[in-house]
């Protein structure tokens, strides 16, 4: 890897913490704490439960020594105390061991209300997230030599504000929430109606050395320990939609670490994924928190077999069922575990488009874009139950359900899924396409929709050369690329069931596209592919990063291939930490906005992929020697969403966008691809071959692939500069060198 001007290797990290599990998640300050008027809160199924979450000593602020993410579901977090003046208020009854000291009994003890000093009193939190809840332990335990006495304050506020609210996209609706106390259980609930959606927190404290006392809208624990003693309690927060029971009261979590069940998901994800070993520790680090990123991001559907998930888009504000984030995550994750592209198949077929709706922008054979669950979807404030507004899921469907198939080998998933992708055929050349011109496009928009209905979905994300933006209907040139290849493979599937004269015909159609999409799309003087064309069927003639997707398709004619690729790696393209999404010689560039010239680490790995098939097999590698690069100054390794585009510079280091996803599953999922991409893999697993292609750089001289899955076998693969070894499973699954 390039070597870094700096003596120390600065983490970029975000200012929050994020933790969640399944569709719950928890958005908190650096000290764990979640403060009103930011984006903090625990969120399930789109709506925040938790707006306030504060503990404190006596009312004044813990001193935070350090809170890290042990891992994506769980926080550790250290405090201790500001000066404190004991006794406690009056009437607090505390309770050391089995004896009870009263305040009275206190005064006698400190007539002259002592302080303690800072450092005394040591606080620790253990948070842990499972779906629908999080469970939080204190520990506290007093290093003073001398006895000491204080309350721990929790201050707890619920605003059941939908994710469009949390965000700044609507307004909030008018819906007020209750408070009851229920003092015998030790129980507070907090509920919310309006309209259809009802909802509870129940924050339930579950076990503590001292009796809880609810006043004025807080709860504080009154504590006497004696030097060195500790004192402990264990709450639950249950998220409930609807009306529900009060949950169980369950058992604590001791502060060393007893397992639950969200350690069982995790450990049974590393033992059914992939892994890598490599010499490069920069590589070997992202994979690893790659592939954390990816378990981070599964959700857990009840009708999916234990070992099938679906990936979301990303944390904290994409956890739910999406179409083309899911879909790419899980191509590119294929490698690394198919259980992943599996979920999605099977989802997105569920919610496949049955009629036409035109708030939803629902039509037959579309596949859905997103679905949200909270107060504003289940009132139908928002389109989104499911919401349709998207061009390149459907094609994608194809495309991951061909893959899918390459890596597995079950037949069982062609012809489960024919129909659904028959389906998606038949919306790509009729609704996909409103004008009749042969390409695949999108028209209109609903009011709370999106505008821009490719990947590249914000409202400024399509311009023309002078930045101006570019109005509906606009047809990108990718879309016609993930068609080409939807066609082809589909013609591959239907030779597979035994259908040669669709897949003729299909054939045939995917190489008049090809024809046609470079008589509209290719643009001589510039030497490379328009990023789309605009209403009146002009080019939008914008440098963009749109056409390294076509590479990946394979729709660019082999002649013109090192013209779109020098064109990706030209300087107004490619700022060292990878390609931007926008030339920053278009007029709307902007390093630090979101899609008009900052930087997508999937967008790129899709790029290199493409790079790779056209045998640019160094300018690929290029392409992953800068990603890597960018993930190794990032804390943990960790790819975000999206950071800036701005120039590399031997004493620069990447910019974080401020709103990123972290984690981001197809961001995690492009250090999968771009590894993918540098060894050549290809599967054929219904014909037990791997096909392989290794071209390693020297910054990368080796690397062991250790359960790679290939039907329902799993190989360890070694590969260096030299050449490869199969290590594991080579007498079930030939390995070809390409």
């Amino acid at each position: 890897m390039q070597r870094s001007h700096f003596k120390r290797r600065i983490a970029i990290s975000p200012e929050q913490i994020t933790v969640n599990h399944g569709d719950t998640f928890v958005v908190s300050d650096r000290a764990a704490q979640i403060v009103e008027g930011h984006v903090h809160g625990v969120v399930h199924r789109d709506t925040r439960f938790v707006s306030l979450y504060r503990f404190s000593l006596n009312r004044s602020p813990l001193v935070p020594l350090t809170a890290n993410q042990v891992d994506y579901y769980l926080v550790l977090a250290h405090f201790t105390n500001p000066p404190l003046v004991v006794p406690l208020p009056s009437g607090s009854e505390l309770k050391p061991g089995q004896a009870t000291v009263t305040k009275v009994q206190l005064d006698a003890q400190f007539p002259c209300n002592r302080v303690v000093s800072s450092g005394k009193v040591h606080v620790q939190l253990t948070r842990q997230v499972d779906t629908g809840r999080v469970l939080d332990e204190f520990y506290i335990t007093n290093y003073d030599d001398q006895p000491t006495a204080f309350s721990l304050f929790i201050e707890l506020k619920s605003d059941f504000a939908d994710l469009f609210v949390i965000r700044g996209h609507v307004h909030a609706p008018a819906g007020t929430p209750e408070s009851v106390w229920q003092p015998c259980e030790h129980v507070l609930v907090n509920r919310y109606h309006e309209g259809k959606f009802s909802a509870q927190l129940y924050f339930v404290i579950d076990r503590s050395d001292s009796d809880p006392v609810y006043t004025g809208g807080d709860i504080f624990f009154p504590i006497y320990l004696e030097p060195k003693q500790h004192w402990r309690a264990s709450v639950t927060l249950h998220c409930l939609i609807g009306d529900s029971p009060a949950p169980p009261k369950r058992e604590p979590i001791e502060p060393n670490g007893s397992r639950t069940v969200a350690d069982g998901l995790h450990d049974r994800w590393h033992n059914l994924s992939a892994n890598c070993r490599t010499s490069n520790y920069e590589v070997q680090r992202a994979f690893e928190e790659a592939s954390d990123d990816i378990a981070a991001c599964r959700l857990y559907e009840p009708d999916f077999p234990p070992d099938v998930w679906m990936p979301t888009a990303g944390v904290p504000w994409f956890v739910t069922v999406f179409g083309r984030d899911s879909e790419i995550a899980s191509l590119q994750s294929l490698m690394v575990y198919p259980g992943l592209a599996r979920g999605t198949l099977q989802k997105l077929a569920h919610y496949q488009g049955q009629k036409e709706d035109e708030w939803r922008l629902e039509e037959p054979g579309k596949i859905m874009h997103e679905i949200r669950h909270g107060p504003l979807a289940t009132n139908n404030e928002v389109p989104h139950t499911p919401y349709y507004g998207t061009t390149d899921a459907t094609p994608l469907y194809i495309i991951l359900l061909s893959e899918t198939w390459r890596w597995t080998g079950d037949r069982s998933l062609l012809e489960r899924y024919l129909p659904t992708a028959e389906a998606c055929l038949s919306w790509i050349d009729t609704y996909g396409d409103h004008d009749g011109d042969g390409f695949l496009d999108y028209w209109r928009w609903v009011e709370r929709g999106l505008k821009n209905q490719g990947w590249k979905d914000s409202g400024n994300a399509i311009v023309y050369p002078d930045g101006r933006i570019v109005p509906n209907p606009i047809t990108l040139c990718e879309f016609q690329g993930y068609v080409y290849d939807a066609k082809q493979r589909m013609a591959e599937i239907y030779h597979a069931l035994g259908q040669p004269d669709q897949a003729y015909e299909l054939h045939r159609q995917a190489q008049e596209l090809q024809r046609r999409f470079h008589d509209a799309f290719w643009m001589n003087d510039e030497g490379f592919i328009a990023l789309g064309l605009d209403p009146e069927k002009n080019e939008i003639r914008s440098i963009a990063s749109n056409a390294g997707h076509c590479l990946w398709s394979g729709i660019v004619y082999p002649e013109l291939a090192p013209k779109v690729v020098a064109c990706l790696l030209a300087p107004d393209m490619f700022c060292g930490w990878g390609i931007r999404t926008l030339s920053s010689q278009n007029s709307a560039f902007n390093p630090l906005d979101y899609q008009v010239g900052a930087v997508w680490p999937h967008d790129n790995s899709i790029i290199a992929a493409g790079m790779k098939r056209y045998g640019f097999a160094d300018e690929a590698n290029r392409v992953a020697k800068a990603i890597f690069d960018a993930s190794a100054f990032f804390q943990g390794h960790r790819l975000p969403e999206l950071f800036g585009g701005l120039e590399r510079t031997p004493r620069s280091m990447p910019v974080l966008y401020p709103a990123a996803n972290i984690p981001q599953a197809w961001a995690a999922g492009s250090i999968f691809i771009l590894l993918q991409t540098i060894l050549g893999l290809r599967a054929d697993a219904a014909n037990r071959r791997l096909y392989i292609d290794p071209t390693l750089p020297d910054w990368l001289p080796d690397l062991t692939l250790i359960g790679l899955w290939v039907g329902q076998s799993r190989l360890d693969l070694c590969f260096t500069q030299y050449g490869f070894e199969v290590l594991k499973g080579g007498d079930e699954i030939e390995v070809v060198q390409a």
